[in-house]
Parts: structure tokens; sequence; C-alpha cells
């Protein structure tokens, strides 16, 4: 089995007049022994609430480990929310969540059959290095705009 794997995910929206806008702006950051390397990727979905463009960050870097055997794996979120609902802390209410959680709980299960072993935990966002490449990509896809 391989070393451990840290990944950190994170995503990002537009917001004009308090209201969230698409794209939704995703990224995920794979640290290891070998050193870091990041993946960006802009969803044409409209975001329903922070935790929602949230799960399409982590579905991103799901579809990673469901194609490798890495071993261990730990996902950091800052969204506390989204980690909670991944370990079975907390329940998922709205229905568009609850289509994304079941998604990633299937891919899970495929990376966990894979061979890894994965858990996910909360960081706070001044930790989570795939922060700044969200930020960079939304930064890239609207020039200027905010």
């Amino acid at each position: 089995m391989k070393n451990k794997l840290i990944i950190y995910t994170d995503a990002g929206y537009q917001i004009k007049a308090k209201k969230m806008f698409g794209p939704i702006f995703a990224a995920y950051v794979k640290k290891d022994e070998a050193g870091i390397e990041y993946f960006q990727h802009v969803f044409n979905e409209e975001p329903l609430s922070s935790c929602h463009a949230e799960y399409y960050g982590l579905l991103f870097a799901l579809q990673n480990l469901a194609e490798y055997r890495y071993g261990r794996v730990t996902i950091l979120s800052d969204n506390q929310t989204m980690v909670r609902q991944m370990q079975g802390r907390y329940g998922v209410h709205k229905k568009e969540l609850g289509r994304l959680k079941r998604l990633c709980d299937t891919i899970w299960l495929l990376a966990v059959i894979k061979g890894n072993i994965i858990n996910i935990r909360h960081t706070p966002r001044k930790y989570n290095l795939a922060d700044k490449f969200v930020q960079e990509l939304k930064k890239q896809h609207l020039g200027s705009k905010k």
C-alpha cells in the first residue's frame, strides 16, 4: 500500500447583491511525499448554497480516487456542514444536496473498492491549500469582475 495522501478540496462561485451565481469553480490539491499537485475545473451549474458548491469540489476530487489506488487518504475541506454530512453526523435535507451526496458516496465506495482507505475532516479555510486555486480560477474566469 502506498504512503498517505492528503487531498484538500474547495469550491467557489460569484456573489452579486447577496445572491449566488454560477458557474461553480472547484479545485483540489493532492499532497504526498512526491510533492503537491493541483487540479481546477469549472462546472456550469448554479450554486444553490455554499454546501452545494463544496460538494462539486469533493466530487471532482473523488473521481480521481476512484481511478487509482493510493492507500490511506485524508480529505480536508473547509466546509464543516459538508464534512459532517459525509461523516454521517448531519443529515441532508435538501433534495439537490441529497443527490450530490449519494453520488459522492457511490464514488467514495468505488475508491474504497480500488483499495483506498479514506477519511474526511474539516480544516479551517486558512489551512485549505485548495482555496487559493479556487480564487485563482475564479479570477481567470471572471477577469476583474468579482
